[in-house]
């Protein structure tokens, strides 16, 4: 084709986007016709050539292709027929893939139609034929040159940009589905460049394209998504495999996010998680101490966006294959030459009071001087065979122990053990009698009465009820309270029927009934004084005389007195007076009852003895027949009630209760009640009405089916030896299901030089563990036990604080009698100053005996304890650091008795 003149003045005045819809057609500024092929379907176009009237100047700016076809030309001298001439150039690419790319070159954006994403591989394709994204490298390196002054750059010189850096093809790239980012990958064009097929894409745009999607969509590059094959081959691209290789030489050059395993060992959880290669790891420390103190769900992918907002939560300390990881440590500096990309890497995280704990109890334990070590070695032996034996007895669910019944006497756990006994009382207030309860907290932190001491020679104390036990359930309708610990007093809890709160009850004394008593010498064994015109007995001693006569009750008055010499008997006050002063004996004394009332709650009276009788005006009446033993109306006394007649609503009169004296201000109106006084009448604690009783017909059913039962649980079978609330922990945090995880910890120091297979007796938890010789890689800077096949058993004996706060108090004020007590309350004393939130506690003992792995560890015969307990955040922390330092050559000697 011959020369033409080009309108150059028409390219310089108009702009790139405005000449971009003139290459549709022909016009004499286009010096570039570029040929492609009409896209399948088109029903126009269909088998024909598509042509685009394009500028040379305008793709030099944009294309390596043209701009080193300029370049060349200006090295040979034929710029000046370069320019003169109107050039073809060919594309084996759809019409619509091929406008797309120039829409790009000319404008510098891209419009995504729907038929975008099944073609956008062929796009991609023709952004590398072209040199596109780069001649955007070129330019950017020429940027950079200028910026540090070596390179000048006109005004005019573009900036290059990748086409990835566009914003509507990132907006597009960031909200495709996982299925299509998969169809990507796994296409001929992209997997050909993988494997490095010829015809492939190029390198510079493939590399590209896949390190924005990472960026972008990084959940979808995991190992779960893409499978281990794809994921090796994405960690491969751009590194040199040498046949038989199992991993990649050097540093994968795209940032897949890798499985790591983040175990916490101050909470026990283990983390799974996919981190970017160069991330660093304390960012996700950092992500997931500050999420597990807010609470909040743990992401399955964590990165920079993790910490971006920054946190003031101070960093744990990390470990990796027996080492503590420097500050910035990415996961593929990790990343051994023997591990595939697709391994995890699996950390550990300690936090800094945790490092406390254990350091400061394994230092107390090589200090602790010999008898110290021996007595504690001792209490611990007796307390794993107490758990052995208390594991082979049999366990009696439906354990019935009725208060007072034959042949249940046994003490517990002499012959069965028990989930839980049933007490049966006579009434309330037997309860009360035999047991003291205070209100504690269990293990979830549940409020629950507990029995803080058994009344001895009781039928509660005889059923085998002892301190620690809790009330488990109660007779339907019965209300049990009692003060917390240290709060009040003990005997302040309170035993009573909900329906006969807010009711009391009138009794009457009976004052025409007298009794006469014969005291054969002084003393007589009771003290009296003078209320207004009576002497009244005020405190009978049980160690006296009066103590045989069970008639008589504190509140009586002395009617008359007459000695063996007397002709009358004294009945006057002053008479009475003098003698009782005297030396007088012995002597006959008449005793009998002030007429009056007494009102107290229907929940004291309950529990007597009632029964109706004839009254001398033909009626009936309710009278107290018997006051069983222990209850409160045997030795507590009741008030002077005044009574007042008061007119109703309806018209009618009322007994109304008019007044109560005080028991401070009143003394002199305190006195027992006995048998034979008489019921009469209940009283509306509110309105302070008094309703008449003739018969038991009209009591509540309280009054006369008064029985309780009570359903006691037995502390922990060890909570003899142990103080601690529970005696179970986690020993392992990870417990996963993913089956990755079981084998990278498997790898991992100090596990790798262990042999571990966890037990339980009697509910003791514990943890049997042998060192194996030679179980870590030779460039291990952890080194085994000398001692080949060293046997060690971990025992779990619990967490504190203590939910319990009786169990708190056995530590606090334990005594050198209780060596595994005052174990405790020392190393608690020694570790205040670290202000822990939680504490685990570990006994470790050796086995002299190398015994096999399978067998019990409760029969070890020869054994040799640590000389202290261990102390640390969880058992797993403590279970970690111990297999460190069992495994150290430094401290290949603990300190045993």
């Amino acid at each position: 084709r011959a020369p033409r003149p080009r309108n150059d003045l028409i390219v310089c005045a108009m702009s790139r986007e405005q000449l971009f819809p003139r290459i549709l057609v022909e016009h004499d500024a286009s010096d570039v016709t570029i040929v492609c092929r009409a896209r399948p379907g088109h029903r126009e176009l269909s088998g024909t050539e598509v042509l685009f009237h394009c500028h040379s100047e305008i793709l030099g700016l944009r294309c390596s292709v043209f701009a080193d076809a300029v370049r060349f030309n200006i090295l040979i001298g034929a710029r000046a027929q370069w320019s003169a001439c109107a050039r073809r150039f060919e594309l084996s690419a759809d019409d619509d893939v091929v406008f797309e790319v120039l829409r790009y070159i000319y404008c510098g954006a891209v419009y995504f139609s729907l038929g975008f994403r099944e073609r956008f591989l062929q796009f991609l394709s023709m952004i590398d034929f072209l040199g596109i994204e780069d001649m955007a490298e070129r330019q950017l390196k020429d940027s950079a040159a200028a910026e540090f002054g070596h390179k000048k750059l006109s005004q005019d010189s573009p900036v290059g940009q990748s086409i990835f850096s566009e914003p509507g093809m990132q907006h597009w790239l960031q909200h495709l589905q996982t299925e299509d980012v998969l169809a990507f990958l796994r296409d001929d064009i992209i997997s050909g460049a993988l494997n490095n097929r010829p015809g492939a894409m190029g390198f510079n745009i493939l590399y590209s394209f896949l390190a924005k999607l990472i960026d972008l969509r990084a959940q979808d590059f995991t190992v779960e998504v893409l499978g281990e094959k794809l994921y090796c081959q994405l960690a491969a691209f751009g590194h040199h495999r040498t046949p038989g290789h199992r991993g990649c030489t050097g540093r994968s050059m795209l940032q897949l996010p890798g499985p790591l395993v983040y175990v916490d060992l101050s909470k026990s959880q283990m983390h799974p998680m996919n981190l970017p290669g160069v991330e660093p790891i304390s960012t996700a420390a950092a992500h997931f101490s500050e999420a597990s103190q807010e609470g909040s769900n743990n992401p399955r992918i964590t990165g920079r966006d993790a910490a971006a907002e920054g946190s003031t939560t101070r960093l744990p300390r990390l470990w990796h294959r027996g080492q503590i990881l420097p500050e910035g440590v990415c996961r593929e500096t990790l990343l051994q030459d023997w591990q595939q990309p697709q391994d995890p890497v699996v950390i550990f995280g300690e936090s800094e009071q945790g490092n406390l704990l254990f350091e400061t109890s394994l230092r107390r334990a090589h200090s602790r001087n010999a008898a110290e070590r021996s007595n504690l070695a001792k209490a611990l032996e007796v307390l794993v065979q107490s758990a052995r034996s208390i594991e082979q007895l049999p366990v009696d669910d439906d354990a019935v122990m009725p208060v007072g019944s034959s042949g249940s006497s046994s003490p517990a756990g002499t012959s069965r053990r028990r989930q839980q006994t049933k007490l049966s009382f006579p009434n309330h207030h037997a309860v009360l009698f035999q047991l003291d309860l205070l209100q504690d907290f269990d293990d979830q932190q549940e409020p629950v009465i507990m029995v803080s001491r058994v009344v001895r020679e009781t039928d509660a104390a005889n059923a085998g009820v002892g301190v620690g036990w809790t009330l488990h359930d109660i007779s339907p309708g019965l209300k049990v309270s009692a003060p917390f610990l240290g709060r009040v007093p003990p005997g302040g809890a309170t035993v009573q029927w909900e329906s006969l709160s807010g009711i009391s009850v009138l009794l009457t004394s009976p004052s025409e009934h007298t009794i006469s008593l014969r005291f054969e010498e002084r003393p007589f064994g009771f003290a009296w004084r003078q209320e207004k015109e009576h002497i009244v007995i005020t405190h009978i001693n049980r160690q006296g005389q009066s103590s045989a006569f069970s008639q008589l009750y504190s509140g009586m008055i002395i009617k008359s007195f007459q000695g063996d010499s007397d002709k009358e008997p004294a009945n006057r006050l002053l008479q009475l007076m003098e003698a009782l002063r005297s030396s007088q004996a012995p002597a006959t004394l008449t005793f009998g009852w002030r007429p009056g009332y007494s009102c107290m709650p229907a929940n004291q009276v309950v529990g007597t003895h009632l029964e109706e009788r004839e009254l001398m005006d033909g009626g009936t009446g309710v009278f107290i027949s018997e006051i069983p033993p222990g209850h409160p109306l045997r030795y507590e006394s009741v008030s002077r009630t005044h009574l007042e007649e008061r007119e109703l609503m309806d018209g009618g009169t009322g007994v109304f209760i008019s007044k109560i004296p005080l028991l401070h201000a009143h003394a002199f109106c305190m006195e027992s009640v006995s048998p034979g006084w008489r019921l009469l009448g209940l009283v509306d604690d509110n309105s302070q009405r008094v309703y008449g009783v003739c018969s038991v017909a009209h009591l509540p059913p309280r009054f006369l089916d008064h029985s309780v039962t009570l359903y006691l649980k037995p502390p922990p079978p060890l909570n003899e030896y142990l103080p601690l609330d529970s005696f179970r922990g986690i020993l392992c945090p990870w417990n996963a299901r993913e089956d990755y995880v079981s084998r990278s910890i498997s790898i991992e120091p100090p596990w790798s030089g262990l042999s571990m297979e966890p037990f339980d007796i009697g509910g003791l938890q514990g943890m049997r563990f042998r060192l194996r010789q030679a179980a870590l890689p030779h460039d291990s800077p952890v080194q085994t036990c000398p001692e080949r096949g060293e046997v060690w058993d971990a025992f779990v004996l619990g967490h504190y604080p203590v939910s319990s706060r009786w169990a708190d108090l056995r530590i606090r004020s334990a005594h050198p009698v209780e060596p595994i007590a005052w174990e405790l309350r020392q190393l608690l004393d020694t570790v205040a100053h670290i202000n822990p939130t939680r504490i685990s506690v570990v006994a470790l003992r050796r086995c002299l005996q190398q015994e096999s792995m399978q067998e019990d560890a409760a029969d070890a015969e020869q054994s040799a304890w640590l000389g202290g307990v261990l102390l640390g955040e969880s058992v797993a922390q403590v279970l970690y650091r111990l297999g460190l330092y069992l495994l150290s050559t430094e401290h290949n000697r603990a300190p045993i008795s």
